[in-house]
């Protein structure tokens, strides 16, 4: 119960910082405006509201155990009701309504705060959550059933489930396996701060990249880790640019049909920019590129998500 309070509370700072983005993007003329930031912000505003409901649902399943746990120490011998009673704890029906007000007052202070900005995609996000804290245990813990993501993100759903009931953490540094342990308890959240974890940190491609690049051209005359720099970053811009154009498009066309002619994109555009870049035969760029995109990209990119997932724990 703890642990799901600390997470409502941070829950909580980021329906504000994305309450507060969305504000300031609808504060700019009209002009200005990007109907996308727009959409987005009110997307991750939904998505940090519905974080809220599953911290507060897990609350309630811990309250539920709390009262399913006194209920049979209480039926136990009397030496398990003396220690019960001379460890004073406070019986699941006071802390209930304790934290149920507490939760309700600072719930109440996020909708007025959203309600006088105007914004009322946070407002009707907030109310949700209001009464689901107002809603009776049993039915609370309904919630738990139903899909707790923003409409329309199935991949949301799926990898929250997979979080949960698949990934097993077992690292050598326990305190780590507890804290990682503790954020796949509430998978949307997690989810939430990965994503936002994901764009601020994806220069990191860019040196994870830069030792694999290397050891393709590490005899080349010439050639200098600023040169290699300089090919990540043109590498990853044309995939940015490719997939925004894909992402772009995808409400037109189904880009799922098409992913052998993308993959066939990705491997030109790799091949002729080894080829361009370094000044290499067609059979060298041709190889490096083989490697580089089979063997290389796929460590790469498994480095950077494992990069991202640990400093998505542990922020």
């Amino acid at each position: 119960m703890t642990t799901a309070l600390e997470d409502l509370k941070e829950a909580r700072a980021d329906l504000k910082l994305a309450r507060e983005q969305l504000a300031a993007e609808k504060a700019k003329p009209i002009a200005e405006q990007d109907p996308v930031d727009v959409k987005n912000g009110q997307e991750e505003v939904k998505a940090a509201a519905t974080a809220i409901e599953a911290v507060i649902v897990r609350y309630r399943n811990a309250e539920r155990d709390l009262t399913k746990a006194s209920t049979e120490l209480k039926s136990a011998p009397e030496a398990a009701e003396a220690t019960l009673t001379k460890t004073s704890t406070p019986t699941p029906d006071v802390v209930s309504e304790e934290i149920k007000a507490k939760q309700l007052s600072e719930l109440e202070a996020e909708r007025k705060a959203a309600a006088a900005s105007g914004d009322q995609v946070a407002v009707a996000a907030v109310d949700a959550a209001i009464a689901l804290v107002k809603a009776a245990p049993a039915e609370a813990n309904k919630g738990e059933a139903k899909n707790s993501t923003v409409e329309g993100m199935d991949f949301q759903a799926s990898f929250a489930k997979f979080l949960k009931e698949e990934v097993q953490v077992d690292t050598p540094w326990p305190t780590f396996n507890k804290k990682l342990k503790q954020k796949f308890e509430n998978p949307e959240l997690f989810l939430y701060k990965l994503q936002n974890t994901v764009y601020k940190f994806s220069f990191l491609l860019i040196p994870i990249s830069l030792p694999f690049i290397w050891l393709l051209l590490c005899w080349k005359r010439g050639v200098t880790l600023y040169d290699h720099a300089v090919f990540a970053l043109y590498s990853l811009s044309f995939m940015s640019f490719l997939f925004l154009a894909l992402a772009l498009t995808s409400h037109w066309v189904d880009w799922s049909h098409y992913s052998g002619w993308i993959f066939l994109a990705v491997l030109c555009h790799t091949y002729f920019q080894f080829k361009g870049a370094y000044a290499l035969g067609w059979f060298s760029a041709l190889w490096r590129t083989t490697i580089f995109v089979f063997v290389f990209a796929p460590i790469a990119l498994g480095l950077f998500f494992t990069s991202i997932i640990i400093l998505g724990a542990v922020g």
